[in-house]
């Protein structure tokens, strides 16, 4: 099903892209820590997440309707782990109280489904 894989692709770069927008601009300047360069740094850990959930997302994309290959089963392994490791993180830190581990798992369970 490489169906299952653009999907999740795609999906997961529109998380990514709001995760950016949202984080630097909403989230980042309402922190309230000593240094102001603290705030610099989450924002580049927004940035910089969904840097790299967007690049996972077009790999997906990019590989949705290939032959397994030890790098499609490669790609699988690495997104779902990431993608779990982001939901699961997420939903511990906010106590399941926002939607992106769940959004996050629905990549992970589409990635794994589509393999």
């Amino acid at each position: 099903m490489p169906h299952l894989w653009t999907i999740a692709g795609i999906l997961v770069i529109a998380i990514s892209v709001f995760h950016c927008i949202l984080g630097v601009t909403q989230v980042a300047p309402t922190i309230k820590v000593a240094p102001s360069a603290y705030k610099r740094l989450f924002a580049a850990f927004f940035v910089i997440s969904g840097a790299y959930w967007a690049l996972g997302g077009a790999a997906l994309v990019a590989f949705a309707n290939g032959e397994p290959t030890p790098l499609r089963t490669a790609i699988a392994i690495f997104t779902c782990f990431m993608f779990a490791s982001g939901a699961a993180a997420n939903a511990w830190a906010t106590r399941g109280r926002h939607f992106g581990w769940a959004a996050l798992l629905l990549v992970t369970i589409l990635v794994a489904i589509g393999y």
